[in-house]
C-alpha cells in the first residue's frame, strides 16, 4: 500500500510540475505577444518622425512614457543603422534622442548586469558621439568580455578618432579573437591617417602573428581619408 500510495503522490506532484511549467510558458507567450504589440504601435507612430519628422512635420515631438522608451531606443538603433549614410537623418535623430531622453537611458545601461543592455547602451552612445560616459567605456573597452570590448571599442572609435587612435590599436593587438571586418571598420572609423603611425610602432615592436588586422590595415591605406556622414 505504500508504495502504491506513494507511486499516486508521485504522479500527481509531476502533474502539479507539468502544468505549473505550461502556465509559466503561457504566461512569457503573452509577454512577448504584449511586448511585440506594443512594439508595433510604437513602431508605426515613431518611424514617420524619425524619419522625415524634422522637414515634414514641425510640430512638437509626443511624449513618451518612461515604459516605453526602451522600446523606442531599440527602434532608433534599427532606424539610425539601416540610415546611416543619411547626415540629414542621422543630425535628427540625435535631437530626437536629446528630446526623448533616450540617450540618458542608453549611459543608464552601462550599469546594468545584462549583456543585452550593456550592448545596446554601447551601440548608442557610439552612434550618439556622445563624450559623457568616455571613461567608462575606456573602461570597458579594456575588460576581457569579447563583446562588450568590441563594441566599447568600436564606440570610442566613433565618438572621437583623434583622441581613440592609440588607444583602438592597443586593443586591436590585444584581441586575436575580433573579426577581421569589424577591425578594418573601427579603424575606418578611425581614418588611416589618424592610426598610420601607431600601426607602424606596433609593426615594429611586435611580431607579425600578433597582428591580426595586418591584412585589413593594410587594406586602409589605400582607401581615401573621408568623415563619417554622421558626425
Amino acid at each position: 500500500m505504500s508504495i502504491l500510495l506513494a507511486a499516486r503522490w508521485g504522479s500527481v506532484a509531476l502533474m502539479v510540475i507539468v502544468l505549473l511549467m505550461m502556465s509559466y510558458i503561457l504566461c512569457m507567450r503573452a509577454v512577448l505577444l504584449m511586448r511585440e504589440r506594443r512594439y508595433r504601435k510604437l513602431s508605426a507612430r515613431w518611424t514617420p518622425i524619425l524619419l522625415e519628422g524634422g522637414a515634414s512635420n514641425p510640430q512638437p515631438l509626443p511624449t513618451v512614457p518612461p515604459g516605453e522608451r526602451f522600446l523606442l531606443l531599440i527602434l532608433w538603433n534599427t532606424l539610425r543603422e539601416r540610415n546611416e549614410q543619411d547626415a540629414g537623418i542621422c543630425h535628427w535623430m540625435g535631437r530626437v534622442a536629446a528630446v526623448t531622453k533616450i540617450d540618458g537611458l542608453a549611459r543608464r545601461l552601462l550599469r546594468r548586469r545584462s549583456v543585452r543592455k550593456k550592448l545596446l547602451g554601447l551601440v548608442t552612445l557610439g552612434q550618439l558621439r556622445d563624450r559623457l560616459e568616455w571613461p567608462r567605456l575606456c573602461q570597458i573597452a579594456q575588460s576581457g568580455h569579447p563583446l562588450l570590448s568590441l563594441a566599447a571599442t568600436q564606440a570610442i572609435a566613433r565618438i572621437d578618432p583623434a583622441a581613440a587612435a592609440g588607444t583602438v590599436v592597443s586593443l586591436i593587438v590585444g584581441h586575436l579573437n575580433w573579426p577581421a571586418a569589424k577591425i578594418a571598420s573601427i579603424l575606418e572609423d578611425i581614418g588611416p591617417e589618424r592610426v598610420s603611425s601607431f600601426l607602424s610602432l606596433r609593426y615594429v615592436t611586435t611580431p607579425p602573428r600578433c597582428l591580426p588586422c595586418g591584412e585589413s590595415c593594410a587594406s586602409l591605406t589605400s582607401m581615401k581619408s573621408s568623415p563619417p556622414a554622421c558626425t
